[in-house]
């Protein structure tokens, strides 16, 4: 498409609603509680924030999407899979108080992944399949090769790092407590 800038949503967002779009950003309104399967794939979104309202993030939502930032409100319980995946600028996730649920490869990365900071604000871990923080690419005869991110941190409360790093075991290395209060 050649609409660039902001888009606004008002409604819940059918799937592959705005896939290839051009725009940089995007507010959701009030109104908004799902964002369906492939509604921003291979869009040009730099940073998405999800407000509040918004309880359920669609399959392959953002899927190989430009976005770099994505702040998750504490509404949403559900991050389906593939959300996020091959969004390969993607740096920085915040996700919040709510999320019950990251589905399989949610943020898997082709290649290579600058991933780095990864925030999770739940105090009970929230199930996390293998694999879906880390990078994957296709060998020899079809294998998929995972490899854990190189900058990868995740941040989780304080009081709950243990329990993080005994439910998510493949990255207990990279997880640390953090002060969500301040």
């Amino acid at each position: 498409g050649n609409c660039t800038g902001s888009l606004y949503v008002c409604c819940n967002i059918p799937n592959h609603a705005f896939m290839n779009s051009d725009f940089t950003d995007v507010t959701f309104g009030d109104e908004v509680v799902t964002i369906g399967e492939g509604a921003f794939d291979s869009s040009s979104l730099q940073s998405v924030t999800i407000p509040n309202n918004i309880t359920y993030i669609g399959k392959q939502a953002f899927y190989s999407s430009s976005v770099q930032t994505v702040i998750i409100s504490d509404g949403a319980s559900v991050i389906d899979e593939e959300a996020f995946s091959r969004c390969n600028k993607l740096e920085t996730v915040v996700i919040g108080k709510g999320i019950v649920m990251i589905g399989n490869n949610a943020f898997q990365q082709n290649n290579e992944s600058v991933l780095s900071s990864f925030y999770i604000k739940a105090t009970v871990p929230p199930a996390l399949p293998s694999h879906a923080l880390h990078a994957y690419y296709t060998g020899n005869y079809g294998t998929i090769n995972y490899t854990m991110p190189s900058s990868l941190c995740i941040y989780v409360p304080e009081e709950s790092v243990d329990v993080y790093k005994t439910k998510w075991s493949e990255y207990s290395g990279k997880i640390v407590g953090y002060d969500f209060n301040e």
